[in-house]
């Protein structure tokens, strides 16, 4: 499939046509990483992943949140 490149401020853009956004299931504000191998440019969506051990990594005993009371339960919660 064709497209132009076109100026973007001071870059350059491509547009990304929708069978590709489709395919893809890239969207609006997701990240690419974009690379170039000597002949092609390479653009991959990037897919984050996380794992609960990173996200806990920096909890320690002087930064953990103690618990917060809401107050008695008000409809059918199980507490």
């Amino acid at each position: 499939m064709l497209t132009k490149v076109q100026k973007w401020g001071n870059s350059l853009g491509v547009r990304i046509p929708k069978p590709f956004i489709e395919e893809t299931q890239i969207s609006d504000g997701n990240s690419v990483d974009i690379n170039f191998d000597g002949e092609n440019i390479i653009i991959k969506p990037v897919r984050k992943s996380y794992r609960l051990t990173d996200l806990l990594k920096d909890i320690n005993s002087k930064n953990i949140h103690k618990e917060i009371l809401t107050g008695k339960s008000v409809g059918k919660e199980i507490w």
